[in-house]
């Protein structure tokens, strides 16, 4: 069975023979085979936000923004990989609220309680307004 999981939480329940993910992987009980998909990122946020107006955003803007708090079940490595803790000029990046799957990250964005650097591919799969 192939599962394709957002990498925030799965569980190891053998009912899957295959689980795609977002890299990094560094569980010691998984083996990462090939790359089936590479993309860019993008900054998710809501609806009338100043960086929606704007059209681009960098890292240094985490900075102004709070991001998703992936709680306790999010290996540190990958949330390290995904969401930096400081900025390129070492400010800090707030989190919270936390979220624990994909759809609580959206809805939280499109509530306006966050913003949240997301995988470009997330929009072609996510996009309510397509």
């Amino acid at each position: 069975m192939f599962h394709l999981s957002g990498g925030l939480r799965f569980q190891r329940t053998g009912e899957h023979d295959v689980h795609v993910l977002w890299l990094p992987v560094a569980e010691p009980d998984l083996t990462v085979g090939p790359t089936v998909l590479t993309g860019g990122r993008g900054l998710a946020v809501p609806t009338g936000h100043p960086l929606a107006a704007r059209g681009t955003a960098s890292l240094e803007d985490l900075g102004d923004n709070r991001v998703v708090d992936l709680g306790p079940d999010a290996p540190e490595y990958w949330v390290a990989s995904m969401l930096p803790t400081r900025t390129p000029l070492g400010r800090r990046v707030p989190r919270g609220p936390v979220a624990r799957t994909f759809h609580e990250v959206l809805t939280l964005v499109a509530s306006g309680e966050c913003v949240q650097p997301l995988g470009e591919v997330a929009a072609r799969y996510n996009n309510p307004l397509a």
